[in-house]
């Protein structure tokens, strides 16, 4: 029954990220044909032979319809009124907001980043609108980038008057947390924890962010889906210590993940991590036997549907293979004997390795650049993540009634995040450890992907695994 649903769903999928990517309608002809060989090959029901190739059919016609943009005519103005919708990016002098006028238009306005403004708030923006095939002629890739998030003009140097202060208590609970941040770490600690605990990067030191780079860890100073992946084990391993039932641990598990998820800001990839773990948390505490792969189709079934655009987005398609790489790391080494304390250690090398590999080729191929440091890196620092984070939330709990406490507590969190820049410094001093500028073919992407699937099959044979076990 889980493989005939697993074989839907996949069908579905198909559909989608064929009608998504505006496949030849020849190419979905020849899916369904395939998948029609295959179930005939598997001996499958006719039912579920003509029901799976109808799905493609629908999920293609589905994924084709995110191809189509409507686009309001946006005439540029030198004085608007605009409502925030949300703040796209900070350094330590300048914010890129995207605003909203009245007539629906989405601009993207740089303005200083003091005072800060949150989600809401109605301003005056004064300052000369360009088109994005105007603003960004040397950059045509940036501009159909933005095009697709929905932005249609761009101001710069624009004088932003406030007009209506925003009530978005989320952001006002962001700003006091940095406020506090502030307060209780120096500098670059307080720029790093920032960056970590609520997403902000803009005042981190560009010579540390080279230093973060260079060693392959760059990731951790921003709300990725390795952080919540990082989280949600930590988080079951802290609510596994406490006798309740299984359903009780996979509320509390969620719920805590997702509190922190919003806080943050809700990051399309903390919410795609977010929509993952907590299908696998639910399915795993509740005794259901989900395995990887159908907890992975699930979640991909969720979002896509939703959103069938997000197939075009790199972000999703390295939110994806890194959670991918995540889940067939902690699959073999929870088949590995450990014992109790080296199991909890294991999980955390697991995800860090496992997201390593599983994005190299991506980063590769759309970036250029590559750190081969960063194995060792992300081995040696990205274990310690979690316990920062936790001993500086703490810390900040501390901070209102017992400061003595909430010193001690930041200090230690000061004493790992000095060692982690001093392994981040030294990794990124090695010869021939970092590369950039290297231009990697989509076929290499290919031959890597399917180097590591013949590893997995050699690994689960010598493990003696049942393939049914990634199903169930």
């Amino acid at each position: 029954m889980r493989v005939r649903v697993a074989s839907l769903i996949t069908s579905w999928l198909v559909g989608i990220v064929a009608g998504a990517l505006s496949a030849p309608h020849r190419f979905t002809i020849i899916l369904i044909f395939l998948g029609f060989a295959f179930f005939l090959y598997r001996r499958i029901r006719i039912q579920l032979l003509i029901g799976g190739c109808l799905l493609v059919a629908l999920g293609y016609l589905y994924g084709l319809q995110s191809n189509t943009k409507y686009e309001t005519s946006c005439a540029p103005s030198d004085t608007m009124q605009a409502t925030l919708r949300k703040t796209y990016a900070l350094t330590p002098t300048q914010a890129q907001y995207v605003f909203v006028r009245e007539d629906g238009c989405t601009l993207l306005v740089y303005a200083p980043r003091f005072p800060v403004l949150v989600k809401g708030t109605v301003v005056s923006v004064v300052g000369k609108q360009e088109t994005l095939l105007r603003a960004f002629a040397s950059l045509p890739e940036y501009g159909e980038f933005l095009r697709d998030e929905g932005i249609s003009l761009v101001v710069r140097n624009a004088q932003v008057d406030v007009l209506q202060l925003g009530n978005a208590p989320v952001d006002m609970f962001r700003i006091q947390v940095v406020r506090r941040i502030g307060t209780l770490f120096r500098e670059p600690d307080a720029s790093l924890m920032t960056a970590m605990i609520a997403g902000d990067q803009g005042m981190i030191p560009q010579s540390i962010k080279d230093i973060y780079r260079r060693s392959g860890i760059t990731h951790i100073l921003s709300i990725s889906g390795l952080h919540v992946s990082i989280i949600a084990i930590v988080l079951s391993f802290i609510v596994g210590l406490f006798h309740v039932s299984s359903l009780v641990r996979s509320f509390i598990i969620s719920g805590l993940l997702w509190t922190y998820i919003v806080a943050v800001g809700a990051p399309a990839s903390a919410v795609r991590a977010g929509v993952f773990w907590t299908c696998y948390v639910l399915a795993y505490h509740v005794r259901a036997f989900v395995g990887l792969l159908t907890v992975i189709l699930l979640t991909l079934a969720v979002l896509l549907t939703i959103s069938p655009e997000l197939v075009r987005s790199i972000g999703f398609e390295l939110s994806v293979v890194a959670v991918c790489g995540i889940g067939v790391a902690l699959f073999f080494v929870r088949r590995i004997r450990f014992s109790s304390w080296m199991q909890d250690i294991a999980t955390l090398f697991a995800v860090s390795l496992g997201a390593t590999i599983a994005t190299a080729p991506l980063t590769l191929y759309y970036f250029g650049n590559v750190s081969l440091a960063g194995l060792v890196t992300n081995i040696a620092v990205v274990p310690l993540l979690p316990f920062v984070m936790y001993l500086v939330l703490v810390a900040l709990f501390f901070q209102t009634f017992f400061i003595p406490l909430a010193l001690v507590l930041s200090f230690i969190a000061h004493a790992l995040m000095t060692w982690m820049l001093f392994i981040a410094t030294l990794c990124a001093s090695i010869p021939y450890g970092h590369f950039e500028q290297i231009s990697f073919p989509i076929w290499g992407i290919f031959l890597y992907y399917g180097l590591i699937t013949v590893l997995i099959i050699l690994l689960m044979k010598h493990l003696k695994i049942p393939w049914r076990d990634w199903w169930v």
